[in-house]
């Protein structure tokens, strides 16, 4: 919700996803980030609008939910869109780094060393992206 948030009180910031939206769970929220991301969301009125009035009932109550945030709460809302964007990595990262040390721990009972070494090599990478 806090990147929601961000999204709608800053349109700098939604620039900054327009091209590459993250991931975000939950229908509605899914629904709320294509019109923040579509020709909507580079008009305040249009996306107000377009939210108040979407079909769907539940993705209005969250972005009236979303809208009524005060944007004094967020100081600096590029940096936070940042550290919640890279927050939203890590997360999406966990389950493949889990099945990566599986993978190595099979191809180390199996004697494999080159699986070993690719699969070593991919965790660390992901990892160090990861943060």
């Amino acid at each position: 919700k806090l990147l929601l948030q961000l999204l709608l009180l800053f349109p700098v910031v939604r620039e900054r996803v327009r091209r590459e939206p993250p991931e975000v769970e939950g229908e509605a929220c899914r629904a709320i980030l294509e019109v923040l991301v579509g020709p909507e969301g580079r008009d305040e009125v249009a996306l107000t609008r377009a939210l108040v009035h979407h079909p769907r009932e539940d993705v209005q109550r969250l972005a009236s939910e979303l809208l009524v945030a005060d944007p004094g709460k967020f100081p600096e809302p590029t940096r936070m869109l940042q550290d919640c964007l890279k927050r939203m990595h890590v997360r999406a990262e966990r389950p493949r780094l889990r099945e990566l040390r599986r993978e190595i721990d099979e191809a180390e009972q199996r004697g494999d060393r080159e699986a070993v070494a690719r699969l070593q090599a991919e965790f660390q990478d992901r990892a160090r992206r990861a943060g």
